[in-house]
């Protein structure tokens, strides 16, 4: 006589962070990031005597409402261009997709306070390293290529995203270099950087994934 046993599942259960972690996370990027920034302040106040807010030799002769009105301007519009950009690469190239995925768990805890804060922080911190100090020491294009290599990550999407950060590092020093105003690469940075996290903790990225059109085998990372 055979006797069956009946196996009983388990319940699954899925964890989420509490508020407390949640904030948590954001606050030590926020806190790291703010550190950034005064260690970036205090070494161009040490080489420059202040706070480099403005390129010491501009390309453009504007006067420093207009740059700043200019720099700001043309910063919004490159950002808007990049997030559209981001959009259309992770519904199209294998590489941008494999970085979203890798991207997400440092962002998905995040509250809206806290993506807003980290965006700020990290503009304000990486534009003062990257553009204020390193463009006119440097120039343009060797300040980008160390800014697209301070953005590396494990996995598949490494070389793509550091190449991604380092043109839009480029297009970021030209603006400064030409209106000699920080305030437009920090605007566009903070705009990016927000709508981006905003973007990847709420998994949308994921149902533009889905409504894609199916690749064969052979296409490979090109764009259908």
């Amino acid at each position: 006589m055979l006797r069956c046993r009946v196996l009983r599942r388990r319940p699954v259960v899925h964890l989420r962070p509490t508020r407390s972690a949640r904030g948590g996370s954001g606050l030590h990027l926020v806190g790291a990031y703010a550190i950034l920034a005064i260690l970036v302040a205090a070494v161009a106040v040490g080489l420059r005597g202040a706070i480099p807010w403005a390129h010491p030799a501009p390309a453009w002769s504007l006067a420093p409402p207009i740059a700043t009105a200019v720099s700001v301007g043309l910063g919004l519009v490159f950002a808007a261009l990049v997030i559209a950009f981001t959009r259309v690469a992770v519904r199209h190239f294998a590489w941008a997709r494999a970085l979203a995925d890798g991207l997400r768990p440092a962002v998905w805890s995040l509250s809206t306070p806290h993506i807003v804060a980290v965006a700020l922080a990290s503009s304000i911190a990486e534009e003062l390293l990257f553009r204020a100090v390193l463009v006119p020491w440097l120039g343009v294009a060797l300040a980008a290529v160390a800014f697209g290599l301070a953005h590396q990550m494990r996995g598949p999407g490494r070389w793509p995203w550091v190449a991604f950060s380092a043109i839009v590092g480029l297009a970021l020093g030209a603006l400064y270099a030409a209106t000699g105003s920080l305030l437009g690469p920090i605007a566009a940075h903070a705009a990016i950087n927000a709508a981006n996290l905003a973007w990847l903790r709420s998994g949308a990225w994921q149902n533009a994934v889905s409504s894609a059109p199916p690749k064969s085998p052979a296409q490979g990372l090109s764009p259908t």
